[in-house]
């Protein structure tokens, strides 16, 4: 019996000596081994990551400069027209929402536009300037309404006619492209 008991306790040895072995060769592959694939995996989640920003439509600098220096006017048979107020009677002082639209662009590049309004009222069966308003814009592909503003100093009757010269502009200064529409309401 006695013998079965050291054989017991020799086998929980060994048992102890197995396992602390194992922990100990664990431990040196968690922090050897365990540290390099962890590295190669938090590169893949960085180029993941950078890949997804740039999919939210994000773009990286590089892509900017590209855009900046690549396509510079418009691309398709673009026309402006007024498309605000949409009916051709008002009340003087009225609040209107002015506003026009370039129907036919087919690029995908934004630019700014330079908006300069004139407002002719004919007085006395002579027209003259009554108006002159100035606003800047933006311009894309999927929002193609340009020049919008919202004003009530229209206060005269009469025939008004509405000339819109816009100018587009790539990197704030450099015209593209001059596109001019008009429009007449009556005034009651």
């Amino acid at each position: 019996m006695e013998n079965k008991e050291k054989e017991n306790k020799d086998l929980k040895k060994y048992l102890l000596l197995l396992l602390l072995l194992l922990l100990f060769g664990y431990g040196i592959y968690a922090i050897f081994i365990k540290e390099d694939t962890s590295e190669v995996v938090d590169s893949q989640n960085n180029q993941t990551t950078e890949t997804e920003d740039n999919q939210d439509g994000t773009l990286t600098p590089e892509e900017v400069i590209e855009q900046l220096e690549g396509e510079s006017t418009l691309e398709g048979d673009i026309v402006m027209s007024i498309v605000s107020p949409e009916e051709k009677t008002f009340i003087p002082g009225q609040a209107r929402l002015w506003k026009a639209e370039l129907q036919g662009i087919e690029n995908d590049v934004s630019f700014g536009v330079n908006c300069h309004w004139e407002f002719y009222i004919n007085e006395n069966n002579e027209e003259v300037l009554y108006k002159e308003m100035e606003n800047r814009s933006s311009l894309t592909k999927e929002n193609p309404e340009i020049c919008g503003f919202t004003s009530t100093f229209i206060d005269r009757v009469g025939k008004l006619r509405v000339v819109l010269e816009a100018e587009v502009v790539k990197s704030g200064s450099e015209v593209v492209d001059t596109f001019t529409a008009e429009r007449e309401y009556t005034v009651l």
